[in-house]
């Protein structure tokens, strides 16, 4: 599968992320009409990643990122407490997306060697696809249980693949 084609299954717009972390998170999110809360939502992350990339998440203030999004401090906090529970709902949303779809990927062949190769393609795909919540995660998060629990899984995922491959002669 080349990288167009796995966009078409796998790809997911911003909005649609947006929408998963408001339906998965309404206990937290205090604004009841999805539409305005997915809508500021992707405008919340978008400026997150654009404000991380340029002087490091633990640098930013919720000012700057009221003054990026346009959205009020007062409807900032509608959203979520603070930054440590943005950080929360960034991670585990980046976490679900590369679980999701990489155990996905991992089903499709029977053959060791087929699905490793799957998967890492996969893999480097969804941080292509991804790169946002990917370079947010790894690159810019202080927690590091959230990063470490991700590369575990992906490696779960990978020594499975190889030592049933090797347990039936393929590797």
């Amino acid at each position: 599968m080349d990288y167009n084609a796995f966009k078409k299954i796998y790809g997911a717009t911003n909005q649609d992320i947006s929408r998963e972390v408001y339906r998965n998170n309404k206990d937290i999110i205090k604004i009841k009409k999805e539409k305005t809360a997915v809508n500021n939502l992707e405008k919340i992350f978008n400026a997150v990643f654009y404000i991380a990339y340029k002087k490091g998440f633990q640098a930013m203030s919720m000012r700057d990122l009221s003054q990026k999004t346009g959205i009020s401090l007062g409807a900032l906090y509608a959203y979520f407490k603070g930054k440590k529970d943005l950080l929360g709902i960034i991670q585990t949303q980046g976490w679900s997306i590369i679980k999701k779809d990489l155990e996905q990927v991992s089903k499709v062949h029977e053959n060791p060697r087929k699905r490793l190769k799957a998967v890492i393609k996969a893999h480097v795909f969804l941080s292509e696809l991804f790169r946002p919540w990917f370079y947010f995660t790894f690159m810019e998060a202080r927690n590091i249980e959230a990063a470490k629990s991700m590369e575990n899984h992906t490696q779960k995922i990978l020594t499975e693949i190889l030592e049933t491959g090797e347990n039936l002669g393929v590797f």
